[in-house]
């Protein structure tokens, strides 16, 4: 008998030890693999997350700075639409304007609006009341707006 072939206990453990260590190392190699395959999964989602946070910011940003023009414009009309400054009647007869026709004074009474609509036209009573000849046709038509004014 050759000595090669008997197995002594002590090879038959440490062929088990190398055995499970070739094991070892093959389940670790096997983990290491899906371990990359996962990160690298992990990257490309993690990519994907980043583009769309970046378009998401985009239009976010855009739509921001669409509601600020929005609201600056919202607020310009607000400004241009707050009530003006309503004078008593005593305030407004001592500062109407008034026009002379024929040697008398006239003038709108209180409370007559900004604008008024002749024959079909819209009219400023700031410009009327300077327009003699449209004057003369409101007095003369008996317009219930017009009053004579007190030289007192």
């Amino acid at each position: 008998m050759s000595k090669k072939n008997i197995k002594t206990p002590q090879d038959t453990a440490a062929e088990k030890k190398e055995e499970k260590f070739a094991a070892l190392v093959k389940e670790h190699e096997s983990l290491k693999k899906v371990s990359e395959g996962k990160i690298a999964d992990l990257q490309g989602e993690i990519a994907e997350l980043e583009k769309k946070y970046k378009s998401l910011k985009t239009q976010s940003e855009g739509k921001i700075a669409t509601l600020e023009k929005e609201k600056e414009t919202l607020e310009k009309s607000i400004q241009k639409a707050a009530p003006k400054k309503v004078l008593s009647m005593d305030e407004y007869l001592k500062t109407r304007e008034t026009i002379n026709i024929d040697g008398i004074t006239y003038g709108f009474i209180y409370g007559t609006p900004e604008n008024l609509t002749i024959d079909g036209a819209a009219f400023a009573t700031k410009d009327l009341i300077k327009d003699k000849t449209a004057m003369k046709d409101l007095v003369y038509g008996g317009a219930i707006f017009i009053e004579i004014v007190n030289s007192n």
